[in-house]
């Protein structure tokens, strides 16, 4: 190939990424989103997961945090799993060396734009690599449909899914190198690269490589070289997994330690296969039937290309292998149970997580089917520079006549190539216009649309597009045509799509928490308060007690936090803290709830909250005091109003214990599962006084407290149960308050209603709420009677704030010095024979490991969420770094991958391994299609037969 052909080649690769970023660009600008507008694309996963995570990133490029570890959210969180799962290694993450931090919001849309562009190149690479004689035309409106199809418009909002996307096409270019040539170095390592991406995404990935190539060695690769080529494929499989162990160990480890982890097997393995096969209808349809947006052209192209085939009589090998390899992923679409099996039983009633497969394998399929389309018809011929015989024109040997006729060919390739640049660009103008039209006359004038009713708009207008591609393809209809209307819809659908608050509602998206106005109330915060918000200590830990912020706020302040959004939160973890009285929801522990005495236990010296009344009390002024105070926070580009009102309130916990301290070692055998609120503040009171201070009759008698009595009650533990229901309670010491359990449209203390804030509305009084759902607060109260309003089955407890204050007090005499680095901890502590163990307000991932005084010492984890590291006598010094579970093995298996790959191609494998690893690869292939497809089709097929006959 020459110098000029090559870059022929590249030019035309690089025109499919030039239209999808111009069609992008023109939607952020006539949607006013950043960079030409204070919009922004952040809604569902994308704000209430992803920004956040990308603060975290944004620390690690920058130097200031840890790659795999976090100390913000969870009291410390291990990323490993979230790393695989929100955002991941993909170079594309590199963006935001380039961005402010507090642009990052912002600036997801050219974030995600970056993705889409791509997509659309490294696709057009692949069609270049297939060679199948497809015109310029449809060289760039196939990527770019790839780049702008329906999978982009329902997964934007998690990024990692079009990553996956992006990267996908390469590894398909490196499948088919593989099954032509044999060789498989490329393929391993495009393999480990996207497995390590999304260990989740890559098994997929990895289910159709398997149905793919046995389809193309079935079809199309000689039956002499399916030896060969299995057992190249098998190898480099085997060795791109090697390569992926880095990141893929860790994720997979840290996925185990989970709650969620074989949440989905509860009913056991046959109980749960039964209950995916008879998952029939393809649920949640408007979405899944929606990653056929933009495919009309390619499903023109197969319908006609196929026909074609079978009238002309053609080889049919190879248009079946086009035609059985779509079937794999868009039967998802189909048949919900096949969805959920290529998705390992999750995602019941959810958007296909792969459908990157179906866009892709019809533009692949069409690529193919458009050769015979368009076979030897030169009416869809191009006019190419290549044919002009250059040599020609400077030979001293060539004739004056050839001389004149090749000029006068360049001369009308000049004209043509002027001429058709109006035309097309005058159908771009149109599309534009166009799109735009229908978008603000039909589209936004409806009121807004349930996601549904928006489908079956769409469906019409599906039909109609594929009957004109196919007319307009047997009639030879203008391609500047065909062209526009393909980029029509396209555009026209990025328009309803991308950026800014849908103009649909659904489910998925109805989440107060999702909006990213709470990230952007968060930088407003950072902003506003400055330096009396942050601490340089991440065990120095700030509480939202309202909900006001979503749960991952901790990562936009650089604040250790509670609460935190991540899937891989341990069982103990979760259950420990909702019997410390916090809110958890699905795999989230919230701010809401907990005691005064848990909080400061977790290391929570600071709380902000817009409703301040119950702090401010003189009757608990020694357990918090305001710091500060601002109002009107709302950061930029904030899409709503709705915190412009808000007067936000820094209060301090003057309880709050030291950040470290010694303890006796009975606190190790703490066990949470089975207590009362009240069993687990004393249990823990007493482990931190030396073997306690309160009698122990006063927990066992039952009598913690008297209803409606004048006379003073026993002496009580910390925390004790003052009655249930409506009443009036006598207090015997100044205690706060606190409710838990039962339901009460409004809760009053001596007349006063106490709020019921939640995330979304801060004027809620009803209980319990979507995020305060646990410990309620009803304030501070002195010694004496008080009435309380409440619901019949409401728990009422009263905290001693005297013993609180005199347990805070006395633990500054243990006390210890703690620094932190970014993923490490150094802590200066003394040591004694009663308190021999140092407690950290950490949780105690498998992944820390610890030296005290220079030996190694094991961790032990207190309760599920706290970390207690052995003393000596005297003074220590502990050394704590953080490294992922499994992430040594996984780089030594690497390196042995790659030394592999180096070798693999150095010695030509035996006969009887080729034959071993060809007679082992049919039966998995077999069990494959068997389990994946076979089995949910007669599933699917006997169950509808039985509900039609009655059975």
């Amino acid at each position: 190939m020459t110098i000029d052909s090559r870059k022929t080649r590249l030019v035309q690769c690089l025109i499919p990424p030039m239209v999808t970023g111009i069609l992008f660009l023109a939607v952020l600008f006539l949607k006013g989103i950043y960079p030409f507008g204070a919009g922004r694309i952040d809604y569902y996963d994308m704000g209430q997961t992803n920004a956040p995570l990308y603060y975290h990133l944004w620390d690690f490029l920058h130097g200031r945090g840890g790659l795999f570890y976090s100390f913000f959210p969870n009291e410390g969180q291990n990323l490993a799993m979230a790393g695989a799962v929100q955002w991941n290694i993909s170079p594309f993450n590199l963006f935001f060396l380039f961005v402010k931090r507090e642009l990052i919001l912002e600036s997801l849309s050219l974030f995600m734009g970056l993705r889409l562009i791509f997509m659309s190149f490294f696709c057009a690479i692949f069609l270049r690599e297939l060679d199948t004689g497809l015109p310029l035309w449809l060289k760039t409106l196939l990527p770019v449909s790839y780049g702008l199809c329906g999978y982009t418009l329902t997964h934007y909002t998690i990024p990692t899914y079009l990553d996956m996307a992006a990267f996908f096409p390469l590894l398909m270019l490196a499948l088919l190198r593989l099954m032509r040539s044999g060789r498989g170095g490329f393929f391993a390592l495009m393999l480990g690269f996207t497995t390590a991406l999304s260990y989740y995404l890559g098994f997929m990935n990895l289910i159709f490589v398997l149905l793919a190539s046995g389809v193309w060695l079935l079809f199309i690769v000689p039956k002499e070289d399916r030896g060969e080529r299995i057992l190249s494929l098998g190898v480099s499989t085997f060795i791109g997994i090697m390569i992926s162990m880095p990141l893929l160990l860790p994720a997979v480890l840290e996925m185990s330690h989970s709650s969620r982890f074989n949440s989905n097997l509860a009913g056991g393995f046959g109980e749960t296969i039964i209950s995916i096969l008879s998952s029939i209808g393809a649920d949640e349809y408007y979405v899944k039937y929606w990653q056929l947006f933009g495919m009309e052209l390619c499903l023109g192209l197969i319908w006609i290309g196929a026909w074609k085939v079978f009238v002309n009589s053609r080889p049919l090998k190879t248009a079946a292998a086009a035609l059985i390899i779509p079937f794999f992923p868009c039967s998802m679409i189909i048949l919900e149970s096949v969805n959920i099996l290529f998705h390992f039983g999750t995602y019941y009633h959810y958007p296909i997580r792969c459908a990157y497969l179906i866009p892709f394998t019809l533009i692949s399929s069409a690529a193919y089917f458009a050769g015979e389309v368009f076979n030897g018809d030169f009416y869809w011929e191009e006019l190419d520079a290549d044919a002009l015989d250059e040599t020609a024109l400077t030979s001293r040997e060539a004739s004056l006549e050839s001389k004149l006729a090749l000029h006068s060919k360049a001369g009308i390739l000049g004209r043509t190539l002027f001429f058709r640049g109006c035309v097309w660009i005058g159908a771009v103008a149109c599309v534009c216009i166009t799109s735009f039209f229908l978008y603000n006359i039909i589209y936004l004038r409806h009121e807004i649309w349930d996601v549904r009713e928006l489908f079956w708009a769409w469906v019409p207008c599906f039909i109609f597009l594929l009957a004109l591609f196919g007319i307009g393809l047997m009639a030879r209809a203008p391609k500047a045509l065909l062209f526009g209307l393909g980029l029509a819809e396209l555009f026209l659908g990025a328009l309803i799509a991308y950026g800014g608050e849908p103009h649909f509602k659904d489910r998925f998206f109805s989440d107060p928490e999702q909006s990213g106005d709470y990230i952007v109330a968060s930088e407003g915060l950072s902003r506003a308060f400055g330096e009396e918000l942050r601490s340089e200590n991440p065990l120095i830990r700030l509480k939202n007690p309202d909900t006001e912020l979503n749960t991952n706020y901790g990562m936009v302040l650089r604040r250790g936090t509670v609460t935190g959004w991540a899937n891989t939160l341990t069982g103990t973890q979760m259950k420990s803290a909702e019997k410390m009285g916090y809110g958890t929801h699905f795999m989230r522990i919230l701010d809401s709830g907990g005691t005064a005495f848990m909080d400061s236990l977790l290391g929570v010296r600071d709380l902000i909250t817009c409703v301040p009344e119950l702090y401010e009390k003189d009757s608990c002024e020694d357990v918090y005091g305001l710091k500060s105070q601002r109002s009107g926070i709302n950061g930029n580009g904030a899409s709503s109003d709705s915190f412009k009102g808000n007067e936000w309130h820094l209060i301090e916990n003057r309880a709050a214990f030291p950040t470290v301290y010694s303890v006796n070692g009975t606190l190790l055998d703490i066990d949470t599962s089975e207590m009362d609120p009240i069993e687990i503040h004393e249990t823990f009171y007493r482990l931190l006084t030396e073997g306690g201070s309160l009698r122990e009759e006063a927990l066992d008698s039952g009598d913690l407290g008297l209803k409606g009595s004048e006379s003073s009650p026993k002496e009580a533990p910390l925390l004790s149960e003052i009655g249930r229901g409506s009443g009036k309670y006598l207090l015997s010491k100044r205690s706060l308050l606190y409710l838990i359990k039962g339901e009460a449209e409004r809760i009053r203390v001596d007349g006063e209603t106490v709020p019921v804030p939640t995330i979304g509305d801060m004027g809620n009084t009803a209980y319990p709420a979507w995020f305060n759902s646990s410990m309620l607060f009803l304030g501070g109260h002195e010694a004496g009677m008080v009435e309380i309003e409440a619901g019949k089955k409401s728990r009422i407890y009263a905290l001693d704030i005297e013993r609180l204050l005199e347990l805070s007090k006395g633990l500054e005499a243990f006390a210890g010095e703690a620094e932190a680095g970014l993923s490490s901890l150094n802590i200066k502590i003394e040591g004694t024979a009663d308190r021999g163990y140092c407690l950290i307000p950490l949780h105690a991932d498998a992944g820390w490991r610890a030296e005290v005084n220079g030996t190694q010492r094991e961790l032990r984890d207190v309760a599920g969420v706290l970390t207690a590291v052995p003393l000596d006598p005297g003074e220590n010094l502990i050394r704590m770094r953080f490294v992922p579970e499994g992430l040594d093995f996984g780089i030594i298996i690497s390196l042995a991958g790659v030394l592999i790959l180096a070798c693999m191609n150095r010695k030509k494998a035996s006969h009887g391994v080729t034959k071993a690893f060809t007679i082992g690869f049919w039966p998995i292939w077999g069990l494959a299609v068997l389990c994946f497809y076979a089995v949910p089709y007669i599933f699917a097929g006997i169950r509808m037969i039985i509900k039609r006959f009655g059975g």
